[in-house]
């Protein structure tokens, strides 16, 4: 249901608020939607669509109501919203670190491209305790542990996500 309620809360900014979807898109975080969720989205609408159904999400005093072709414009949106996973090795150095904001940025040794994205949660404690124990972390040669994750929209435009998983010496 977290989906159904994120799609409507975008829905509002956009037709309520006046926000353009791309902003929308980025406030809410859609391109940062998971792998997995995109098979059951993608049935929850095209069952929907199917149906002719219309939609009503009542939250505390917002009140939004979705009709059949509002229900149509998203499945073919998430009809063809693809999201690729992959593990990668990269070699380079830390050049940036956000504790609180959790990003960082990285420079590859082999391509020279600087890497900017969000650690998981498990590096995160890892860092604290590195820092804790006053471990230089930036500038220093690394082997980062990444998921690349790239979101393909319904318009054929992709999007690159990078999230550090672990760091090797």
């Amino acid at each position: 249901m977290k989906q159904v309620e994120l799609y409507g809360r975008v829905r509002y900014a956009v037709k309520i608020q006046g926000m353009s979807r791309r902003e929308a898109a980025r406030l809410f975080g859609i391109d940062q939607l998971d792998r997995r969720m995109i098979g059951p989205l993608k049935r929850f609408f095209e069952r929907m669509y199917e149906d002719e159904a219309t939609m009503r999400v009542v939250e505390g005093e917002r009140d939004q109501t979705f009709d059949s072709a509002s229900i149509s414009r998203a499945f073919e949106r998430v009809k063809h919203t693809e999201i690729e996973e992959d593990e990668v090795s990269i070699g380079g150095v830390l050049i940036g670190l956000q504790p609180i904001r959790r990003t960082f940025e990285f420079r590859s040794s082999e391509t020279d491209e600087i890497i900017e994205g969000k650690f998981g949660p498990q590096l995160s404690q890892d860092f604290l305790e590195r820092i804790e124990g006053d471990q230089l972390l930036l500038g220093r040669e690394w082997t980062a542990k990444m998921l690349k994750k790239t979101v393909t929209n319904y318009d054929g435009r992709s999007k690159t996500r990078w999230v550090l998983l672990q760091f090797e010496e």
